[in-house]
């Protein structure tokens, strides 16, 4: 994650198109920046663990397969739900748009 010299993050939106934001609509949201502190997180539940040695995973090359059991291997597979709120968004938040060309 980018970070101002302020320490406020900046984070691109969800509706960003990497590398060519010039093709995005004129009025659409592209990057995200606030003071975070203004979020408000929660555990939606517990942290889901699971362990697994019954599996057949993708080595980094995308090609090689990679038994677990036969490699006495184990996989891990950690879950944590969190609910994130905006205490007042207008406030420290502001949202860069794309601009008529």
């Amino acid at each position: 994650m980018l970070h101002r010299v302020d320490t406020h993050p900046i984070v691109p939106s969800q509706s960003s198109t990497p590398g060519r934001c010039s093709a995005l609509p004129a009025g659409n949201q592209f990057l995200a920046e606030g003071d975070l502190s203004y979020m408000l997180f929660a555990d939606k539940k517990e942290l889901e663990r699971k362990f697994s040695q019954k599996a057949t995973i993708t080595d980094t090359d995308a090609t090689t397969l990679i038994n677990l059991f036969h490699q006495d291997m184990s996989a891990v597979r950690v879950i944590d739900r969190v609910e994130i709120a905006l205490a007042e968004a207008a406030k420290p938040f502001a949202a860069l748009k794309t601009a008529a060309a």
